[in-house]
């Protein structure tokens, strides 16, 4: 019983770590903007995340690449430069970088847009 508590309690412990890695990634995305370095940051931000378009835009939730997800209460969405997006911003053909919550599959609870331009 202690053997299961103990990786339990590291598992939790690392999935934070890597929460509030990925959370201080987007968050400096903005800082050194003018000079490229905002661009480096970007790929190591979107380890683990699936790529697609925005196929279908719906009054509750859109779909991505024919599948339909909506977003967590807490979900961050930024521009493909870091800047905070509200979900109104969801445009169909619009290319997207995302994370789903592990818990529930059909809520994304972080979202790169890359708006058409």
């Amino acid at each position: 019983m202690r053997v299961t508590m103990h990786r339990s309690q590291m598992r939790k412990s690392w999935m934070a770590l890597a929460l509030a890695s990925t959370l201080a990634v987007s968050l400096s995305l903005g800082v050194g903007a003018e000079d490229g370095q905002a661009d480096q940051s970007l790929p190591a931000m979107t380890i683990g995340y699936q790529s697609g378009m925005i196929t279908a835009v719906h009054e509750t939730n859109f779909e991505i690449d024919g599948r339909a997800y909506g977003f967590t209460l807490d979900a961050v969405i930024v521009d493909e430069e870091g800047n905070p997006m509200e979900p109104s911003s969801v445009l169909l053909k619009a290319a997207v970088k995302f994370h789903v919550k592990n818990e529930q599959r059909d809520k994304i609870d972080r979202m790169i847009l890359v708006l058409p331009k």
